[in-house]
């Protein structure tokens, strides 16, 4: 008779957390959001302000981003806009994320 015996590996990553710091609408990045790997998300919100503070675009899903228009479809100016990003990595450990996001139009 034969016998196996193995050792249990366990492999832990880092989470992988990367940020843009443009939108080119009609360009190659033409969505704001983050890229996010290694990590189960529990809890995720993500804000695109104004410089005069008005929130221009929410979500709760991190699939979700921003393409640089309003809810109705019209292309906001080009500029600088803030953006504010909290999620919730699994075990609980709240993350968050602030800084800006330049938006350009490809003409």
């Amino acid at each position: 008779t034969f016998s196996v015996f193995s050792n249990e590996v366990v492999m832990i990553q880092d989470p992988k957390f990367f940020i843009p710091n443009a939108v080119i609408t009609g360009g190659v990045n033409n969505v704001f959001k983050p890229v996010i790997s290694y990590s189960p998300l529990d809890f995720y919100e993500m804000y695109v302000y104004s410089k005069w503070g008005d929130v221009l675009f929410e979500s709760h899903d991190y699939k979700d981003g921003w393409s640089g228009t309003t809810e109705e479809g019209e292309l906001i100016p080009q500029g600088v806009y803030v953006y504010y990003i909290r999620y919730t990595r699994g075990g609980g450990q709240p993350i968050e994320a602030r800084g800006l996001v330049t938006l350009l139009h490809k003409e």
